[in-house]
């Protein structure tokens, strides 16, 4: 399972940099719900206007 709230913050900081991510892990670890609170936090945040589609 992915520590989530390691992700996050590695990804945050990849997003402050304005850098590129990549998200790779075996299936049903929690990639699309790290995603999902990736974006409500954004949202939350005001900072970013995150939109989720698939």
């Amino acid at each position: 399972m992915l520590d989530p709230l390691r992700n996050q913050s590695v990804i945050f900081d990849f997003i402050e940099k304005e850098e590129y991510f990549a998200i790779h892990a075996p299936r049903q670890t929690g990639k699309t719900t790290l995603l999902h609170e990736l974006a409500h936090r954004l949202n939350k945040e005001g900072n970013y206007i995150s939109v989720v589609f698939s």
